[in-house]
């Protein structure tokens, strides 16, 4: 998930923070892929970083909350997931389009449980988040 997102950021292909959390459906149209793994490298992130409680909130609290639940803005998360994901190295047999090959089957085969935040379900995998506006479930 982070190597994936690493290229992206290296290619500056990553969409700003905000349009994922506000304008899902207009960078998904763009690519459906990037925002996908973007978000789900972000949620990661998250969960891996500041630990199940706080995501419990923002599940529950939604992003609207998001400053009173972390304890910084959003803008800021953006920064330092950018600044973490710099340090994760491309293997130099990194190639992206083996990302087309079959992902979905994958996800659906590994999922384990839904949870709901505002009007997105994230999908908590065995290993990774993706995230999915619920009008497309």
């Amino acid at each position: 998930m982070y190597t994936i997102n690493a290229y992206y950021l290296k290619e500056k292909l990553l969409f700003p923070l905000d349009s994922l959390l506000y304008d899902f459906d207009h960078q998904a149209k763009k690519s459906d892929v990037i925002a996908y793994i973007q978000s789900a490298g972000i949620f990661k992130y998250l969960y891996e970083t500041y630990g199940v409680e706080k995501m419990k909130l923002l599940w529950t609290d939604g992003f609207e909350n998001f400053n009173t639940i972390y304890g910084f803005s959003v803008s800021q998360l953006e920064a330092d997931w950018h600044t973490f994901i710099q340090t994760i190295p491309l293997p130099k047999d990194f190639d992206i389009n083996k990302l087309k090959e079959g992902c979905g089957q994958i996800i659906m085969l590994t999922l384990t449980s839904v949870a709901v935040i505002g009007d997105m379900i994230p999908l908590v995998l065995e290993k990774s988040i993706l995230i999915s506006p619920l009008r497309w479930w």
